[in-house]
């Protein structure tokens, strides 16, 4: 008996997909763009001028060693999960395969996705990591990082509701970070029990396609893919627990670090923020790349100015900080950028990089 075929051909589906995504970073670059140019016409350029003028280069240097120290920082998590599945990885190049993913989950529309394929992709390519180990790696540093990130949101955005009673729907923006946090601590439930939510839903979702079907057979293929992932991942919860408690508190640290990162720009400034300020404003700032817009482009220039304009500072404040985070970010962005299209290049000659850390 010949297998049925899929109603609709194959070309013409990648067709229909590709022409959707195209249209949404489309659409998602509009709105951005109307946003930022909004937030741009409010400003008084002149004033900005002024707050900017008064960083000198001592202050330069200082915002560039914190985010040089803040580097191997964010990446201890992950380099300390690949130790605990006995994978590891030295220090160095993990923040340098960090960076480069960084820089292609900048660019992605979406919740500050996109560069864990890169990562899994040079450790199978550099160090010979299996695919499911790396995925495994990468989805706890993940889930961790949302785990944690959510929880001290919810926080901020509880501080800042607390400090402007006034703002409307910050009720609704607590809930909604609580939900999402929820979720994030259910699913690491679901992995210490050793249970398999995300392969338990790939099959669950090849149940409602075509039998003998090829894209059935791919997303059971990958069902199986996810399996041995989580398999892994439920080995980190059960077998090292104080590592794993280790990696949370390498992630509160993480937080710490943006947060001093974020004083030490408004001292610049010359305007040093209280820590309810620093709440309020990291809220706003972590939030906007949570958005489907590329780089939150847009809801960052136009959330910081109205958060320090609420704390009666001023909206120029908040858009000069936002000025100095873009063009970090950007040159993290090349940094990365340049490092991806080094390991990229180089991925075949095993004895050029081998040399390098």
């Amino acid at each position: 008996m010949e297998p049925i075929k899929p109603t609709v051909p194959r070309r013409r589906l990648n067709r229909v997909w590709h022409q959707a995504v195209t249209r949404w970073r489309l659409l998602a670059m509009i709105v951005g763009l109307i946003l930022f140019g909004q937030a741009v016409q409010r400003m008084n350029w002149t004033e900005v001028g002024q707050l900017l003028s008064a960083i000198d280069p001592l202050s330069v240097v200082a915002i560039a060693a914190c985010n040089l120290i803040m580097l191997p920082l964010m990446s201890m998590r992950w380099w300390l999960i690949l130790i605990m599945l006995d994978t590891p990885v030295n220090l160095l190049r993990v923040s340098f395969y960090r960076t480069a993913a960084g820089a292609v989950s900048y660019l992605t529309p979406g919740p500050h996705f996109g560069g864990e394929p890169v990562s899994v992709f040079l450790l199978n390519v550099h160090h010979r990591i299996g695919l499911s180990v790396g995925a495994a790696s990468v989805g706890v540093d993940r889930l961790l990082e949302l785990t944690v990130s959510f929880a001290v949101l919810a926080i901020c955005i509880g501080s800042l509701s607390l400090a402007l009673p006034h703002v409307a729907g910050s009720v609704g923006a607590v809930l909604a970070v609580l939900a999402v946090l929820a979720l994030c601590l259910t699913l690491l439930v679901q992995l210490f029990r050793e249970k398999k939510p995300f392969s338990q839903a790939m099959h669950q979702l090849s149940a409602f396609t075509i039998p003998a079907s090829g894209f059935r057979m791919k997303l059971e293929r990958f069902a199986r893919f996810l399996k041995d992932s989580e398999d892994l991942a439920a080995a980190i919860f059960v077998g090292h627990p104080f590592r794993f408690i280790c990696a949370i508190l390498l992630s509160l640290a993480g937080w710490v670090a943006v947060f001093a990162e974020l004083w030490l720009i408004s001292f610049v400034l010359g305007t040093p923020l209280t820590l309810m300020e620093l709440a309020g404003l990291t809220a706003i700032a972590r939030l906007a790349f949570f958005t489907p817009l590329p780089a939150g482009l847009g809801v960052l220039e136009f959330g910081l100015p109205w958060v320090t304009a609420s704390y009666g500072l001023g909206g120029e404040l908040g858009f000069s900080i936002c000025l100095i985070i873009r063009l970090r970010d950007l040159a993290n962005s090349l940094i990365g950028g340049g490092l991806l299209m080094k390991y990229l290049t180089c991925a075949k000659k095993r004895s050029i990089i081998s040399n390098i850390a």
